[in-house]
C-alpha cells in the first residue's frame, strides 16, 4: 500500500500595520509618472507583464501619462510586503503605483 500525504502551506505572511500614508488620488493622469509593481511570486510573470504593457499603452495614449517604470518583487517575497527600499523608490519616483500579480 502506497503512503499518501498532503502538504498545505499558508500563502499569507503575517500582517503588518501600514507604515506609509497614502496620498489622495490625482485629479488627472496627464504628465504623471506611473510605476507598475509586479507582485508575481512564480517568477513567470509573462501574462501580467503583457497586461502591464497594454495598460502602459492606454495610460500614455488616452490619459497623457508621460513616464512609466516597472519593478518587481523577488519570488522569495511572495505574500510579504515590499521592502522599505522599494517602497521608498516607488513613493519618491511615481505619482501612482499599480500593483498586481499573475501567472
Amino acid at each position: 500500500m502506497a503512503n499518501h500525504f498532503a502538504l498545505f502551506r499558508d500563502p499569507t505572511a503575517p500582517t503588518q500595520k501600514a507604515q506609509h500614508k497614502t496620498n489622495p488620488r490625482p485629479s488627472s493622469l496627464k504628465g504623471k509618472t506611473v510605476a507598475f509593481l509586479n507582485n508575481d511570486g512564480s517568477g513567470l510573470g509573462v501574462r501580467i507583464q503583457e497586461f502591464y504593457n497594454e495598460m502602459e499603452r492606454v495610460l500614455r495614449e488616452r490619459y497623457g501619462v508621460t513616464r512609466v517604470f516597472h519593478r518587481e518583487k523577488f519570488r522569495t517575497m511572495t505574500g510579504q510586503g515590499a521592502p522599505d527600499e522599494l517602497v521608498r523608490e516607488l513613493a519618491s519616483g511615481a505619482d501612482l503605483v499599480i500593483n498586481g500579480m499573475g501567472v
